[in-house]
C-alpha cells in the first residue's frame, strides 16, 4: 500500500494539514498492523505515527523547525 500526502495549495489553517497527515498515518498504520504485524496491536504506535507523519510532511516540502521565543 503506497499512500502519499497530497497538498495542492497551502492549507489556510495548520489544523487542516495536521488532520490530513494524521488521517493518512492512521490509514497506513492500519495496513501496517494488519499485514506486517499480522493483526497484532502495535504498542509502539506513537513512534510509528510520528515517523510516518514527519516523512509524509517532508515529502511534500514541509519542515518542522524550532522557533525561538
Amino acid at each position: 500500500m503506497d499512500l502519499k500526502l497530497q497538498v495542492s495549495v497551502p492549507p489556510e489553517d495548520n489544523s487542516d494539514l495536521i488532520h490530513a497527515v494524521l488521517r493518512l498515518a492512521a490509514e497506513a498504520h492500519g495496513a501496517y498492523e494488519a499485514v506486517e504485524l499480522r493483526g497484532a496491536y502495535d504498542t509502539e504506535w506513537a513512534g510509528w505515527y510520528a515517523d510516518h507523519m514527519a516523512n509524509s510532511l517532508s515529502a511534500v516540502g514541509y519542515r518542522l523547525v524550532e522557533v525561538s521565543a
